[in-house]
């Protein structure tokens, strides 16, 4: 796939990507998440920090991965569960 024309913002990739706030974290460790073999991406407790909180909930994002109401305002775990 080709997506050199791809921007992103505040977002952790395994590699950097172009745009303002984004992380570079190295390879993903399937620890990080529930059962990554069997597609729970649940943050488990070993999480990698730096790939979860943001300061707020985006207004299109007030609802978690479960479809449970994010905090509003509050440190949040974007795109993910609370472990």
């Amino acid at each position: 796939m080709d997506c050199t024309d791809v921007q992103a913002t505040f977002t952790v990739a395994e590699t950097l990507l172009t745009g303002d706030g984004n992380v570079d974290l190295g390879d993903v460790d399937p620890s990080w998440f529930v059962n990554y073999n069997l597609g729970d991406l649940h943050l488990s407790a070993t999480y990698d920090p730096r790939i979860a909180l943001e300061p707020a909930a985006q207004p299109e994002l007030m609802l978690d991965i479960d479809g449970e109401p994010r905090p509003d305002g509050a440190m949040d775990f974007a795109g993910a569960d609370v472990p």
